[in-house]
């Protein structure tokens, strides 16, 4: 949570400077961020679920292999070691197909957020060349600076949010 909220405040930092410096982001922000809302709400649904299908198929791995050590003198004497080895890798199996969904549905957050980001940068780029004349090169460096670093830390803020709320 601390994570989350240090994020989230160095990205308003980033906006707050792009926006001062460079008045004409400010009129392309706001589809952007609404663009980021939807995304994120979109994603956080179907985060949600997707994990809780992942921790329903972990927990049949770990009360199977619980109950094999404490029958495991029985297992061996009857000789049927074999079919619990196979009911392991089946419940393995199913879990492993469950967590690459929720590791292919953070990579498909991943694609939108960077996408999106990509219009914060195309706008302060946009807003600096309409101000040209009236802003220093050297602001205008600083905020295409930040924008640049905004595409990682708006991804990084997302995503810190939705397992804070997932967790």
């Amino acid at each position: 949570m601390l994570q989350f909220l240090q994020n989230a405040l160095a990205m308003m930092g980033s906006l707050i400077y792009s926006g001062v410096t460079l008045p004409w982001f400010l009129i392309a922000i706001l589809p952007i961020v609404y663009l980021f809302y939807v995304v994120q709400k979109h994603f956080r649904a179907s985060s949600r679920e997707v994990q809780r299908i992942e921790n329903v198929t972990r927990s049949p791995i770990f009360s199977s292999f619980g109950e094999t050590l404490t029958g495991l003198s029985t297992i061996r004497a009857y000789g049927v070691a074999p079919l619990f080895a196979e009911m392991n890798r089946k419940f393995v199996s199913v879990n492993a197909s469950s967590f690459l969904m929720v590791t292919m549905l953070g990579r498909w957050l991943a694609v939108r957020l960077d996408s999106i980001a990509a219009f914060i940068v195309l706008a302060v780029s946009i807003s600096s060349n309409e101000l040209s004349g009236t802003v220093s090169p050297g602001t205008i460096g600083v905020a295409l600076i930040y924008s640049v670093g905004f595409t990682g830390m708006v991804q990084w803020t997302v995503r810190l949010a939705i397992d804070t709320e997932n967790g």
